[in-house]
């Protein structure tokens, strides 16, 4: 697993970072949901980062699996002639970005689709 986290190069560093944050940002959001007794919380602003973040990661894995094959690709032209397998592994490698942005996503969407149906049902039910 870390190998494959060290093998996404260095744009595995922010999406680490990213996805952390998505992290905090969810479990502070659900935190002052269930502590508002009586009164409803203004978490708009949490629920908009965690989005935002999420779609950020997606990006940046995206960015990360271009820069990743424009380096493979490179490396192929001064190399001539390569194995199919060697060429193959390259994409694979340059892949690992969008697969861990794409997780990311996945957790942040997840956490702000509860989290606002949690909001808006604690809403409904002071109202």
């Amino acid at each position: 697993m870390i190998e494959t986290f060290l093998s996404g190069g260095v744009m595995m560093w922010p999406l680490l970072v990213i996805g952390a944050g998505v992290i905090v940002l969810s479990i502070r959001a659900a935190v002052r949901i269930a502590q508002a007794r009586g009164g409803v919380p203004d978490i708009t602003l949490s629920l908009q980062a965690i989005l935002f973040w999420g779609v950020t990661s997606v990006v940046l894995g995206f960015l990360g699996m271009v820069v990743g094959i424009v380096i493979m690709a490179q490396a192929v032209v001064m190399a001539g002639a390569v194995e199919t397998p060697l060429v193959w592994g390259g994409f694979g490698i340059s892949l690992v970005t969008l697969v861990f942005g794409l997780f990311i996503f996945l957790f942040s969407s997840v956490a702000w689709f509860t989290l606002r149906h949690w909001h808006l049902r604690t809403a409904g039910r002071t109202r």
